[in-house]
């Protein structure tokens, strides 16, 4: 991908949302926070967070700006690093729709 963030900002791909709840309660659409996802690429400027390409964060579902990268409908967000949460270290499991801040 050939998208460079400036300054403080970061490209996160989203973690996909869950369609449905565990009792089986199709969510709309709206209902569907994507809150968790892998960070892309970091900015030379976003040096707050320690944040690092290949880490698993946490963001508020307001954030970033989606973007599509290419014809097969990738999309990815671009973000302030301050809109970042958290880091989520491996073997922590996150589930989007338990996540709604």
């Amino acid at each position: 991908m050939k998208l460079e963030p400036l300054h403080d900002k970061v490209i996160i791909r989203p973690k996909k949302a869950p369609t449905q709840t565990a009792t089986g309660l199709h969510l709309a659409e709206h209902a569907k926070p994507e809150q968790v996802g892998t960070v892309i690429s970091v900015g030379k400027a976003a040096t707050k967070t320690g944040v690092q390409p290949g880490d698993t964060v946490l963001f508020s579902w307001q954030s970033g700006q989606e973007i599509l990268v290419d014809d097969e409908g990738a999309r990815v967000l671009v973000m302030l690093e301050e809109d970042l949460l958290a880091i989520i270290g491996q073997g922590v499991s996150v589930e989007a729709e338990e996540l709604i801040l």
